[in-house]
């Protein structure tokens, strides 16, 4: 076996250390020293394996011999604790990397993994606020590109930060500026804008004149409440049955109570339960269908089925959400 020891000086840096397989190996340390990669502290470990350092300065030469010669790749390289087969039977495993300037060389890799993660950190910071795209959902989702323009005209558009958009003056505008909506919710998840627009199925039931109080007229959630005049007595999220007052005509003038005109607009989802006893266990889509008869010509936001076995029939139950716009003024 051919060994180029070599001056300490070659190897007094950096050098990686090689763990080498297989049969031959003299073959393979002669073929690499003879094309100008030197190997230095040549060590067999039996016949069949052996150890060797390169100088870390070689790494990319010696690379090269071993595509050339025995892996016909060019993208090879290996990484500490990595083998290889390479062709002709042997395997090559680097162990690690070695020399009086190895501590340098973990810092200068370990730094690099720090730049890095603060880089990737400085990108998620720099990125957090801004709005990457909006999605739409609900019944309304056919004024999509309606609202689309409108949110153009107030700069909400791809790119620009969320801390400078106002969500619920946004919703507002939106409400505003498409009557055939009745419900319009604008949320943030990650950096997506979600906007939920339910369309108005029937036209609101308006009170005309001096209108003393908002009242509901259905059981369910108050969804979404705007007072212009008069005193909210309840909020969203609160749940009402048919003759709650909601919003009222008299308000506090320092001590003294008066009486205004309700100008408000309240927005109610309900439920509406509906069973249905099939022999079929497969009958879900029609049990919905009636369902829907049943309720009628109402704005229906989430539809949920449930079956259960009865006997040797099938029940089905659906829960059918729907909203409800009720105006004063």
């Amino acid at each position: 076996m051919r060994k180029d020891n070599g001056v300490r000086k070659s190897i007094s840096g950096l050098y990686s250390v090689y763990q080498l397989n297989g049969l031959n190996l003299d073959r393979f340390v002669n073929l690499v020293v003879s094309r100008g990669v030197p190997l230095f502290n040549v060590r067999k470990n039996g016949n069949k394996q052996i150890t060797f350092c390169v100088n870390i300065k070689e790494n990319k030469k010696f690379f090269a011999i071993i595509n050339k010669l025995w892996y016909n790749s060019k993208k090879f390289s290996i990484s500490d604790g990595q083998a290889v087969n390479l062709n002709g039977g042997y395997t090559l495993k680097r162990i690690r990397v070695g020399g009086v300037l190895t501590p340098f060389y973990q810092l200068y890799k370990r730094v690099g993994v720090l730049i890095g993660a603060l880089l990737f950190a400085v990108l998620v910071v720099s990125t957090s606020d801004l709005l990457f795209a909006v999605d739409y959902s609900g019944s309304g989702y056919a004024q999509k590109f309606a609202v689309q323009e409108y949110l153009l005209e107030q700069g909400v558009q791809s790119g620009v930060r969320f801390s400078k958009i106002d969500l619920n003056a946004l919703q507002d505008g939106i409400l505003a500026d498409n009557p055939s909506l009745s419900f319009v919710s604008c949320s943030r998840r990650g950096n997506r804008l979600k906007i939920r627009l339910e369309k108005a199925v029937t036209p609101p039931q308006v009170m005309d004149g001096d209108v003393e109080r908002l009242a509901s007229t259905v059981e369910g959630k108050i969804k979404q409440l705007k007072v212009y005049r008069g005193r909210a007595l309840l909020g969203e999220g609160d749940s009402v049955v048919a003759g709650d007052v909601i919003v009222d005509g008299v308000v506090l003038a320092g001590e003294e109570q008066i009486k205004v005109g309700v100008l408000a607009s309240v927005v109610i989802e309900s439920d509406f339960v509906f069973e249905y006893v099939s022999e079929s266990t497969t009958a879900e889509d029609v049990a919905i269908i009636y369902a829907k008869l049943q309720l009628g010509e109402k704005n229906v936001t989430q539809t949920l089925l449930s079956k259960t076995p009865v006997g040797e029939k099938t029940k089905y139950t659906v829960t059918l959400s729907y909203l409800t716009l009720l105006v004063a003024g």
